[in-house]
């Protein structure tokens, strides 16, 4: 019927309190995982689990990085109001999402004017640099393959990516490459110029939908495009397989809305119990 992925943790402030499954530093959306018939079964069930435990095994539930089409923001905050529970819903980042056109051309004559004349100018740069190739790797082989150059790549990128990507970032980043490949969700796009590795780009792609995860570039290639030529190419890669939304996952970084994107929010939604003098803020409300 559905599965509600959850965990305890503790709080940088020392609070016990349930989650969701997922790290801020790792995940873009967190939510249950249901079939729809069974929404309100589930959500009743989940209603009735934190109630039994607030107080006396955790003493609030922060639910987050949810997509505002989440039933966690709509049947089972309901349920939780019936229940007496104090339920506080907070627009907490964006995920700025592409709606793609039918064919390349139609996608491009839908940006922008300035838009458009700067990514084909990025574009016809990137290219300018020397003999380019685009590959798409999806097979748990071929990803394993690659894998460190993409890691070389994100490092070099920036000082905080690779902060980011310490060893035990670098471990989880190989675990879920490899399953998400076996299912067929991943796509591991590598730019090459004059045959060295520039740039690259992990995504998922399910169903509709294709989900940029995370991006690298060699620094001395920035000046010739080559991050945004990479993603172009994604992009024109997902609307030949058929995709209708490219997501470009958590922040409002500006080269997302340059290639047409809009805003998306995430909701974090916490649960208190009742009388513990948070106000909630009506104009966050899912």
């Amino acid at each position: 019927m559905g599965i509600a992925p959850m965990m305890v943790e503790t709080s940088d402030a020392g609070v016990r309190q349930l989650a969701l499954v997922g790290s801020d530093r790792t995940t873009d959306y967190c939510d249950l995982l249901v079939d729809p018939r069974y929404e309100e079964a589930l959500c009743k069930a989940l209603s009735e689990f934190i109630e039994g435990g607030l107080r006396r095994h955790w003493e609030r539930v922060e639910m987050r990085s949810l997509p505002a089409d989440s039933p966690l923001l709509a049947g089972f905050r309901e349920m939780a109001d019936r229940r007496g529970m104090q339920t506080i819903v907070r627009a907490s980042n964006t995920c700025p999402i592409v709606r793609l056109a039918p064919t390349w051309e139609e996608y491009l004559a839908a940006l922008g004017k300035t838009d458009r004349h700067e990514l084909r100018r990025k574009i016809r740069r990137s290219q300018a640099a020397g003999a380019q190739t685009f590959r798409q790797l999806v097979t748990p082989d071929e990803v394993a393959a690659s894998l460190d150059s993409f890691f070389r790549l994100h490092r070099a990128s920036r000082p905080d990516k690779a902060a980011f990507l310490d060893d035990k970032t670098a471990s989880f980043f190989r675990g879920v490459s490899d399953a998400f490949a076996r299912e067929g969700w991943l796509r591991l796009n590598l730019m090459q110029i004059d045959g060295r590795d520039v740039a690259a780009c992990m995504a998922f792609a399910r169903g509709d939908r294709v989900l940029l995860y995370n991006s690298g570039l060699d620094p001395d290639s920035r000046i010739h495009s080559v991050g945004i030529a990479l993603h172009a190419a994604d992009i024109q890669q997902a609307i030949a397989q058929g995709k209708v939304w490219y997501d470009f996952l958590r922040g409002n970084e500006p080269y997302k809305y340059d290639f047409g994107a809009k805003d998306s929010p995430i909701y974090t939604l916490t649960i208190l119990p009742a009388g513990t003098g948070e106000v909630e803020e009506e104009s966050d409300r899912g």
